[in-house]
Order: C-alpha cells, then sequence, then structure tokens
C-alpha cells in the first residue's frame, strides 16, 4: 500500500509544540523583526502581567483576532497550559512572537496576507521550526507512558482550540446581534408610525376598522421581535464576555462594534488547502508523531500496515473536512454577496420607488409602509448571511488548524438567504 503522507516530512513536533503554533496567530502578529518580548515582570508576577495586557486590548474596540487572544489569558485554560507546560510567560510571548526558526523570526516575511494569516492560524511558521520539546523515545521512556503523555497533552491542546474557536463564533453572533437589533428597532418605528396614521385616517373617515387592526397587530408583531432581539443581543454580549474572560469594571470598557465587517472582496482560493492541512493541521501533526512512535516497536510488517492505515484514515478525513469546509464557506459568501449587494439594494429601489408614487397619490400609504417594510426585512436577511458566512470562516480556520471539535456542517446551504428576522440561523 503506497504511503498518503510519504513526502509530507518527517514526524517529530509534539504536541505541546503544535498547541503553541495555535495560540500564536489568534491574534494580530506584529510585523516581523519588531522585538516582541515578554515584559520584565511576567516572571515574578504572572498574573497581573496577564491582567494588564488584558486592560490594553479592552481600551481598543474588540475585533474578533482580540477576542480570541482575551480568550488565552483566561483562567479556565490555566490547567490545559500547565498540562503542556507553557507559563504565563509564554502564554503572552507566543500571541505575538514568531515561532523560534521560522522565516518572520529570521526576518525573512511572513503571511502573505491577513486573511491567509488568520485562515491558517500561523500553524505553517510555528510546525517549521524544530521541535520545541524532544519527544519521549523507546530507549528513554516506555511506549505505554509516551502515549499516555501525548494524549493527555492532544486533550489540553484540544481544549484550547475549543475555547478560541468558541470564542470567535461568539464574537461573530454578539455583533451580528447587535446588528439585528438595529433593523428591529427600526422596524418597531416603522410600525408605530403606521399605527398612528392609520388612526388619524380612522378618524377622519379615510381608513376602515380592519387597516387600523392590521396597523396595530404590525406594530405588537414588531415591538415583540424588537424584545426578543433585545434579549438576544444581551445574552450573546454575555456569553462573549464570559470566553473573553472580562468581568467586574472591565465589563464596562467593552467596546463592541454595531455591524459585522463588510464581506471581503474575494475568497480564500480552494488550491493548495489540502495539502496545508493534511501537513499542517495538530492532529496531522499528532498523528505522525504516534505513527513514528509506534513504528520504533513494530517488528511485524502487519503491524506496520496497520500503523500506515491508522496516517491515512486521519489524511483523508482531514482532506474531506477541509473540502467541507470551504464548501460552506465559499457557499455562504456568494449568498451573502446576493442577500447584500442583489436583494437589499433592490428593495431599497422598490421603497424609494413606491415613496415616489405615494408622493405623486398613485399608492396607498399601505403600500408604502408595506414596501419599506420589506426594505428592513432585506437588510434583516443581509445580517443573517453576512453572519453566516463569518461563521463559516471560522469553521475553515478551524479545519485548517485541526484543533478542536469542528461543527457539523450545515444541513441545507441555500438557508442562510432565506433567514428572515425573526429567524436567525446558526450552525
Amino acid at each position: 500500500m503506497k504511503p498518503v503522507l510519504s513526502s509530507l516530512g518527517k514526524p517529530g513536533a509534539t504536541v505541546a509544540s503544535i498547541a503553541m503554533a495555535i495560540m500564536s496567530g489568534c491574534a494580530s502578529v506584529p510585523p516581523s523583526g519588531s522585538g516582541a518580548s515578554v515584559p520584565a515582570q511576567v516572571a515574578g508576577q504572572p498574573d497581573a502581567a496577564l491582567r494588564q495586557r488584558q486592560d490594553r486590548l479592552l481600551a481598543q474596540p474588540l475585533s474578533q483576532d482580540t477576542a480570541a487572544e482575551l480568550a488565552l489569558l483566561h483562567p479556565a485554560l490555566t490547567p490545559h497550559y500547565a498540562a503542556l507546560q507553557i507559563d504565563a510567560a509564554s502564554r503572552l510571548r507566543l500571541a505575538h512572537a514568531p515561532a523560534p526558526g521560522s522565516d518572520a523570526a529570521r526576518g525573512q516575511g511572513a503571511a502573505e496576507s491577513k486573511v491567509e494569516r488568520t485562515l491558517t492560524i500561523n500553524l505553517a511558521s510555528w510546525l517549521a521550526a524544530p521541535a520545541l520539546r524532544p519527544q519521549p523515545t523507546a530507549a528513554t521512556a516506555r511506549a505505554g507512558e509516551a502515549a499516555s503523555d501525548n494524549d493527555t497533552q492532544m486533550a489540553a491542546a484540544d481544549a484550547i482550540g475549543d475555547w478560541v474557536f468558541f470564542t470567535r463564533r461568539a464574537w461573530v453572533r454578539a455583533i451580528a446581534a447587535r446588528q439585528a437589533l438595529r433593523h428591529a428597532n427600526e422596524a418597531v418605528r416603522l410600525a408605530g408610525a403606521s399605527q398612528d396614521l392609520a388612526r388619524t385616517m380612522r378618524q377622519v373617515g379615510s381608513a376602515a376598522t380592519l387597516d387600523l387592526l392590521r396597523a396595530q397587530q404590525l406594530h405588537a408583531q414588531a415591538t415583540a421581535s424588537g424584545a426578543q432581539r433585545d434579549a438576544e443581543a444581551r445574552l450573546l454580549r454575555e456569553q462573549l464576555q464570559y470566553r473573553t474572560g472580562i468581568w467586574g469594571m472591565a465589563i464596562e470598557s467593552l467596546q463592541l462594534a454595531d455591524r459585522l465587517p463588510d464581506l471581503p472582496p474575494s475568497g480564500v482560493n480552494a488550491e493548495g488547502l489540502e495539502a496545508v492541512a493534511v501537513s499542517q493541521r495538530v492532529d496531522m501533526q499528532a498523528a505522525r508523531a504516534a505513527f513514528a512512535r509506534h513504528e520504533a516497536d513494530a517488528a511485524r510488517p502487519a503491524l506496520h500496515e496497520a500503523h500506515q492505515a491508522m496516517l491515512d484514515a486521519a489524511a483523508l478525513r482531514a482532506r474531506a473536512e477541509i473540502r467541507g469546509a470551504w464548501i460552506g464557506y465559499r457557499s455562504r459568501l456568494e449568498l451573502a454577496r446576493h442577500a447584500c449587494d442583489v436583494a437589499l439594494p433592490l428593495a431599497q429601489r422598490i421603497a424609494e420607488e413606491q415613496g415616489k408614487r405615494y408622493n405623486g397619490m398613485l399608492a396607498s400609504v399601505f403600500e408604502l409602509i408595506e414596501s419599506t417594510g420589506e426594505q428592513i426585512d432585506a437588510g434583516a436577511r443581509c445580517t443573517a448571511a453576512q453572519r453566516a458566512f463569518w461563521l463559516a470562516e471560522v469553521d475553515l480556520q478551524q479545519a485548517l488548524a485541526g484543533l478542536g471539535r469542528l461543527p457539523a456542517p450545515a444541513g441545507d446551504i441555500t438557508g442562510a438567504a432565506d433567514i428572515g428576522p425573526n429567524h436567525a440561523g446558526d450552525h
């Protein structure tokens, strides 16, 4: 049987060094040669240094990368760092300094673009560096002990990955909820105006009782939806605060954007993603390390074939996950572009034309209100589609990293653009 991974390099990186890789790219990395270093007081006062870093991050509006770095400082992760033998000083250094021995550390360049740097989590530069901690061999430790240590480290790394990627998704959900709340408040304002107008027209005999009742019903529905959106925004902000470790007075200083970032002008190309995933994913690095450890004691050909089959199965899983994540990413991007760049402008134009007809006494006030409401609904669908895309982008990041539990693909990829103001889709 031909090895699937025979040309992908030698195993060697420990799970601890792989975990450092995931942490190194979860925040914006300074340009190479920036001399990023750990404050001198970290060694003596690690908790104080971590709090100082948190304060500096909270002094600026919270971006997705900033939220991810705050998540890395969360006290809930301390036991996992201990299992990986990562101290407070390393936690601060790994978020900003290039990997030792990497091209960026030598001043020979960094990632080509922020998109690539974000999606690959800088795993390439970290995993290209020499192993920071030698892997135990059969000569220095029993195979069972080495496997047990590896499993413990892998579980710790997965826990850190789960926390970081959940925080990234929590940031997307919290910002999208604020954006949806804005649409809901506009709908309440419009429904209130229509109710007042219907009441006035009913008093002068220009509208039927049924028209007034419908306007009142519309206002009641919009008010209920607005209250629901407000509660969702508050709850999702609370979840983000917890995941980033913000509490006490720091909550008051947390600055969140009112809207999601604009869609990227071009999406990530699929070319080369499978090779990157198979060569650099954390689980693939761990699988190659386990393969080398088992091969040292595999005297029989049958054992070699079994170990190779396990490695090949891991590679197939990595390829399948990255393909699935990329399909979801591209589909959500196309749907978001349609909802925001085609459907929303069209609804705005219709509302404008209906306004002209109303001013010319060619349309009723209720037709005007209806077209304006459709414009607000189109805005809400745009928000939902943007939210689905940015969540899919996080899925692609995680599929490239191979760390933590990747969410199952959405069953109905076409449903994102059909999500109205009362149905916030998720996956």
